[in-house]
């Protein structure tokens, strides 16, 4: 196998993820990482500090201060998991050289700068993957298969994902997220579009967008959650998202056709329809994850296909922005 020279921007929980992965099964590969901090520490799959730095955890990492490495070393892989609005900047420098990408969720910029990044990528047939790991769970593929044949019967479907952004990394203080700043593209929006993404994937664009925000905290600047209704010919999806609920963790997606309901819980790992209760207890949040890395870097990638979903991902979130923010639907 050829050995393949990977490069890491952001090391934070997500960052140090995909590493953790990639290191164990492509251990002969060459790993650097763009960081400012030197000694990054190393966080465990509870997302808690161990006493171990990267350093000393990785003895194949080099580290560097600078993205200019970029035209010093030859580079084939680029994982882009630093804070949001900087996803579109770090992307674009690394398609010029020439580097496959994968970027964390949500790849967001304006239309105009992704469909350039879009040339640049297919100018030099790279691969560009958002990381939605929730696409690669067997009940998601399950449902998925499921909806194909009952689409015309399909009545409505509700979702909802609450969950308390303070439990998400107990190593640093909530407030310092990103997902807490709205300068560095945070949000329950752009933080909380996993199921955008599988709707998407299940049903295609909508015709039309409505989203309205709930409250927002005293002690951040960003949403704690929306109300979203993507609007299809026969039906529509309405999103219930909340990322400070202490008291009512869940994932679910509700699907009522005229004969059947489909639910699907992704957090307690179980797919229900008729009298059928289908359960993957043993199937770890991880393996989604392992599933997703090891389909990036396969020879069955769809380049033409992973762009079109990113694009299609990105118009959702810039007509909700817009709904919100002129208090209407937008019509795509």
């Amino acid at each position: 196998m050829k050995i393949k020279r990977i490069i890491f921007f952001g090391l934070g929980g997500a960052g140090q993820r995909h590493l953790k992965i990639i290191y164990k099964i492509f251990s002969n590969y060459l790993f650097y990482a763009v960081r400012k901090v030197n000694k990054v520490g190393e966080i465990n799959d509870n997302f808690k500090l161990t006493k171990k730095t990267l350093e000393q955890k990785y003895k194949k990492i080099s580290f560097f201060k600078n993205i200019n490495i970029l035209s010093s070393k030859k580079l084939d892989y680029a994982f882009v998991s630093n804070h949001t609005s900087g996803h579109y900047k770090v992307a674009k420098i690394c398609a010029l050289n020439k580097i496959n990408i994968f970027s964390e969720k949500p790849f967001f910029c304006t239309l105009a700068q992704f469909d350039q990044l879009q040339k640049i990528i297919n100018k030099y047939k790279l691969k560009f993957l958002v990381g939605y790991q929730r696409r690669f769970h067997p009940l998601v593929l399950k449902l998925g298969k499921i909806i194909k044949k009952n689409i015309n019967e399909i009545k409505i479907v509700n979702i909802k994902v609450s969950s308390y952004v303070p439990d998400w990394h107990l190593y640093e203080d909530f407030k310092n997220l990103y997902a807490c700043k709205k300068q560095l593209g945070g949000g329950a929006l752009l933080t909380e579009c996993h199921e955008i993404d599988l709707v998407i994937n299940f049903f295609g664009l909508p015709e039309e967008v409505l989203c309205k925000k709930k409250f927002k905290r005293s002690d951040i600047n960003v949403e704690s959650g929306y109300y979203l209704k993507l609007s299809y010919s026969n039906f529509n999806v309405i999103f219930d998202i909340n990322m400070f609920d202490k008291n009512n963790s869940q994932r679910t997606i509700f699907i009522k056709t005229i004969k059947n309901s489909y639910l699907l819980d992704l957090q307690r790992n179980y797919l229900i329809y008729g009298n059928k209760k289908i359960t993957t207890s043993a199937f770890s949040n991880k393996l989604q994850f392992i599933r997703q890395i090891k389909f990036f870097f396969s020879n069955y990638f769809d380049k033409k296909n992973s762009l079109l979903q990113a694009r299609k991902n990105l118009l959702i979130l810039i007509a909700a922005i817009k709904s919100h923010r002129y208090d209407r639907v937008i019509t795509l």
